[in-house]
């Protein structure tokens, strides 16, 4: 048998409110998190191009300053890292490492290998063309979205032309792009 008893809203206004105001902030970091998982963290809102990790870090730092806030309504000044938040993120870490250690490592394309031991290796032709479907499948939303809108086709031609060699034309690029994503042509309402 549950116990009921006349449970009552806070009813000191300011701490009632920070309260509020710290589950709703809760509720928004909880939001992008979730699209992170389900979208990508290098993934944008196809809405806004917002990228997915810029909403995250903003609404953390809501979080953090909200909880801030609340410490001082509730006269608790701040003094940085608790014990208990201090052993939290050390079992984080421990978890991370296990997660880490138990995860087969990608292979990485030839592209990739190149890309990362050199970021300013110049692409062409071929190479140029398999880093492109290295993005289209890194990025799937993305690559969806292209077909639709021409800004997000500039995001493939921009990452193309900042890896490709200066014989590249940028015109070549662009061609290259539109090859793999072409624009939808029964668009009524072309960008």
């Amino acid at each position: 048998m549950s116990i009921i008893n006349a449970w009552k809203p806070e009813e000191d206004v300011v701490l009632h409110q920070a309260l509020g105001k710290l589950a709703e902030e809760c509720s928004e970091l909880a939001k992008i998190a979730m699209r992170c998982m389900i979208q990508g963290y290098a993934e944008a809102d196809p809405v806004t191009q917002k990228l997915n990790s810029t909403a995250l870090m903003e609404e953390a730092a809501d979080v953090r300053a909200t909880m801030r806030w609340l410490l001082d309504v509730l006269d608790k000044p701040f003094k940085g890292e608790s014990p208990r938040e201090a052993r939290k993120y050390d079992g984080f870490k421990r978890w991370e490492a296990m997660l880490r250690a138990s995860t087969p490592q990608k292979r990485l394309s030839a592209e990739e290998v190149i890309l990362r031991s050199s970021p300013s290796a110049e692409l062409e032709g071929d190479a140029l063309e398999r880093h492109l479907k290295s993005l289209i499948v890194a990025h799937p939303n993305k690559a969806a979205l292209a077909a639709f809108d021409k800004d997000t086709r500039l995001w493939f031609v921009a990452q193309l032309a900042s890896v490709a060699s200066r014989r590249v034309p940028l015109t070549d690029i662009e061609g290259v792009v539109a090859w793999h994503l072409p624009p939808a042509t029964d668009d009524a309402h072309a960008n």
